[in-house]
């Protein structure tokens, strides 16, 4: 699972015990969030106006095969209601943590980490249109952060 709702991390069983003693910290330089229909989708690069990194709140999980041959760590990003400024994109947003609160996310009362849970302001993000060959997996490079580029055939040569 990519995303865990803000609402319901802490009750579902998907997420309840990892929440509760496993949160963890995802560090990015941006995200990505399409916008418009389906057929003709948008993408936007989301990054900190400061340039500093983001951090996502998470709950994080550990699966090991019942015959102990294999240990997966994985994480899930949290997600919850939009601030204004990513209201117009998305219907939903990643939590952002400040850094003042990474140590109560990580370790902290379960009860503090939750009310970290809630919008970030809407100061602290920018977002900028990007190519839309970025809709497609198999097409790499840094091209593709230039809304204006030609075409995916010209820079894939």
């Amino acid at each position: 699972m990519i995303n865990a709702r803000a609402e319901t991390v802490q009750e579902k069983s998907s997420f309840h015990n990892a929440f509760k003693s496993r949160r963890c910290v995802v560090a990015m330089d941006a995200f990505y969030e399409w916008s418009g229909p389906k057929s003709d989708r948008i993408p936007h690069e989301i990054s900190r106006v400061d340039g500093r990194f983001l951090a996502m709140a998470g709950p994080q999980e550990v699966w090991k095969a019942k015959d102990g041959s294999e240990t997966v760590t994985f994480y899930t990003i949290v997600i919850l209601e939009p601030n204004a400024f990513m209201v117009n994109i998305q219907d939903r947003m990643l939590v952002i943590l400040e850094h003042e609160n990474y140590d109560c996310w990580l370790s902290g009362i379960l009860e503090e980490a939750a009310t970290l849970m809630h919008p970030a302001p809407e100061d602290i993000l920018q977002e900028r249109l990007v190519n839309k060959a970025l809709n497609n997996g198999r097409n790499e490079g840094n091209w593709l952060l230039n809304a204006d580029a030609i075409s995916t055939a010209q820079h894939r040569r």
